[in-house]
């Protein structure tokens, strides 16, 4: 034991150290030196002072020196527990560096899948937008093709309906200028026969213009001609939202007809006017011989 370890006596069973005797008395006498020291105002005074201080100073450097002295052990027994441990776990760490990085890659894949739903799931709502937005688009531009048909069609029937006009104002003419000629040539009549010749000549061709007017449809014994719609039902869905009296799982086609006579346009349906023939029997029929 060196001189230096000799003043610090360490108890390694109960983990306490404790300065000896000697080390004690070193440094009551290195302190009883300094408190002779009150002040410095002359060469002996700083003399005793710089005593003091050599001698406080020896006691310090002593004390640094015993107390590595005493520790060195310690730390080199310190170094070589952490070496030990260290070889003791470096394969443990290796083993749970390599189990901690494949279950890293596993969460990885994991959470790359979750993203890819995720993102998936997305698509599918867009998707689904989409689709929803294309439908209404198509509701849209079905129903504005129709009202254009609709609009069509009755620029048609303004139209038909004017020529009709027309037709019947050139006729109403005729018969006004036939008139006309009548009373003017009943006006020149010299004699009832003349007379009489000019009412038949004139109703004549007042008859032959009626004639040459009047259309009859032809039919055949026992056929009766009603007008109708050929309905045909392009969107049930459509047509039971806006007229919901017309469907009862299938399209009631008697109520989509009320409708359609009653001027409505009728949604989700494309109706056309068109003419039935049929016959009607008369009387009773013959009873079949055998």
């Amino acid at each position: 034991m060196s001189e230096q370890t000799a003043i610090i006596v360490r108890d390694d069973a109960r983990l306490s150290v404790s300065f000896s005797e000697q080390a004690i008395a070193l440094k009551n006498r290195a302190l009883e030196i300094g408190a002779l020291v009150g002040k410095v105002t002359g060469a002996m005074e700083q003399n005793k002072a710089v005593e003091a201080q050599t001698e406080l100073q020896k006691i310090l450097s002593m004390a640094e020196k015993a107390r590595k002295a005493c520790k060195a052990p310690i730390i080199e027994y310190g170094r070589k527990i952490d070496a030990a441990a260290e070889g003791f776990i470096q394969e443990l760490k290796d083993e749970m560096l390599r189990i901690t990085a494949l279950v890293s890659d596993f969460q990885a894949l994991e959470q790359a899948k979750a993203q890819a739903a995720e993102r998936a799931r997305r698509l599918e709502a867009e998707k689904i937008e989409q689709e929803r937005l294309a439908e209404l688009r198509r509701i849209a531009e079905e129903e504005a093709a129709a009202k254009a048909k609709m609009a069509a069609a009755e620029a048609e029937q303004r139209r038909i309906a004017s020529e009709a006009r027309s037709k019947k104002e050139q006729e109403e003419a005729e018969r006004l200028r036939l008139e006309l000629e009548r009373q003017k040539a009943l006006a020149e009549a010299d004699s009832h026969a003349r007379l009489d010749a000019v009412q038949q000549q004139f109703s004549n061709a007042q008859a032959a213009l009626s004639e040459q007017i009047r259309h009859d449809p032809v039919r055949a014994e026992g056929q009766r001609v009603v007008n109708d719609w050929e309905i045909v039902v392009t969107d049930v869905h459509l047509l039971y939202r806006m007229h919901a009296n017309c469907v009862d799982l299938k399209p009631r086609l008697s109520e989509i007809k009320n409708l359609l006579k009653a001027g409505v346009s009728v949604h989700g349906v494309k109706a056309t006017p068109i003419v039935k023939a049929g016959v009607r029997l008369s009387g009773e029929r013959p009873a079949i011989e055998v």
